[in-house]
């Protein structure tokens, strides 16, 4: 999705075969505004979300659960939906419990109950699902608001960042841990790694589902040429290795 209101759809597979004519494979229409947001259901093949400007919402499958999924907002609420109820405006849980507006939300990979919120306050607020009037706890390092939160699929690890160029992974198994004065001074216990090669502030970065500590970035102000664009893949931890990547070059 981008500036139109449609959902294109692509075979990746056959870009590399039509370095001209690179056509969508479908056209899903619905949306009277542009949109911004996108879900593959993890679970049903062919199951996708899309959200636009004509309602705010940002939102993620859970991982467990196949119709269920979660949608955050300006409302600072984050509700919870089941695909299979024929009432589409009807949600089956409500939490008002941010203290700012919500701009992410990720399920975790280890836990049906454990999900992430990432918030305009510039923090990361953890939650359980059978009681989401109450943070279990909430992460704090950032400078500027988050933009995204990502769990990773093969740790008790989430990554976030912010309107900022740096990417934070914070350990859960570190939450609550001693320190000393001096690595207080580094951040919370639970503070894992910061992430700062990228160039610019980062729109988005996904975690790689099957090469654990793999994450791929893009940078906001990214020079676009020939219709590819460069982003960042990062080995995050435990040794540091990164490099850029133009898109024209994997064609």
């Amino acid at each position: 999705m981008g500036p139109s209101a449609v959902v294109l759809i692509y075979n990746y597979t056959k870009l590399a075969t039509q370095k001209i004519d690179c056509r969508p494979k479908l056209r899903l229409r619905g949306h009277t505004n542009e949109g911004y947001a996108l879900s593959w259901n993890p679970n049903i093949n062919r199951h996708i979300l899309s959200a636009s400007d004509d309602q705010t919402i940002y939102f993620a499958w859970h991982l467990f659960h196949k119709t269920l999924f979660g949608s955050i907002g300006d409302d600072r609420k984050l509700t919870i939906w089941d695909a299979r109820s024929s009432h589409y405006t009807k949600s089956s849980h409500v939490a008002d419990a941010h203290s700012a507006e919500v701009d992410c939300l990720s399920f975790n990979s280890f836990s049906e109950y454990i999900r992430a919120t990432g918030l305009a306050d510039k923090t990361v607020a953890l939650w359980d699902l059978r009681n989401l009037m109450l943070k279990l706890h909430i992460f704090e390092s950032h400078k500027n608001e988050i933009f995204q939160v990502q769990s990773s699929p093969h740790n008790e690890t989430i990554a976030s960042s912010s309107t900022g160029r740096r990417l934070r992974v914070w350990n859960l198994s570190k939450i609550g841990e001693e320190q000393t004065n001096d690595n207080a001074e580094d951040g919370p216990s639970e503070l894992l790694f910061i992430h700062d090669w990228q160039r610019g502030k980062i729109s988005d970065f996904s975690r790689n589902p099957t090469e654990p500590w793999i994450t791929s970035s893009v940078p906001e102000h990214t020079i676009v040429q020939d219709g590819g664009t460069e982003f960042l893949i990062s080995k995050i931890y435990p040794q540091i290795d990164f490099f850029s990547v133009n898109l024209n070059s994997l064609q």
